[in-house]
């Protein structure tokens, strides 16, 4: 099987690809290794299983508060 997502819910930088997930009703940044992208979708080889809830909308405002909440 094969883990796809819309590539803009994948927050690409340098050297990392992560997105942003919901777990127990709390936001995460979480690390994910991407494949191929292929109509407007990429696959996701690692760092994320089947199953788990992430953030499709609104994804860059939440990291940036995230990021802003680590430092």
């Amino acid at each position: 099987d094969t883990l796809l997502l819309p590539e803009g819910a994948v927050l690409q930088g340098p050297g990392a690809s992560q997105v942003v997930v919901e777990e127990d009703g709390r936001y995460r940044l979480r690390d994910v290794q991407v494949g191929a992208a292929s109509a407007g979708r990429l696959e996701i080889v690692g760092g994320l299983q089947a199953g788990a809830r992430v953030v499709t909308g609104g994804q860059n405002q939440i990291a940036a508060e995230l990021s802003a909440a680590a430092n």
